[in-house]
């Protein structure tokens, strides 16, 4: 914990805990898992930070009305119900 708090694995490293990878995969992993520390931009890994669930449409009023591109067919119905009742307009 103490590592935690003080910041202790920033400067550690993040591998340094993971003794199990290959040298070879190491090579590989290390860059992607190392902390930043610069968070004006997204890192080079970082195009589709939420994986297939990256909402890649355009930015605007509805936004999130759209479901992901990779929900099946039930669960689109289901986002579709939720959907209806959030855009319901709630008086109290």
């Amino acid at each position: 914990m103490s590592l935690a708090v003080s910041g202790g694995l920033a400067g550690l490293g993040y591998m340094a805990s993971t003794p199990s990878l290959q040298a070879a995969t190491s090579r590989f992993v290390h860059p992607i898992t190392e902390p930043t520390d610069d968070f004006s931009k997204a890192e080079r890994y970082e195009a589709m930070a939420g994986g297939a669930g990256t909402f890649t449409g355009t930015a605007e009023r509805n936004a999130f009305s759209q479901p992901a591109d990779n929900v099946s067919f039930g669960e689109r119905a289901r986002f579709n119900i939720g959907n209806a009742i959030f855009r319901r307009p709630w008086v109290s």
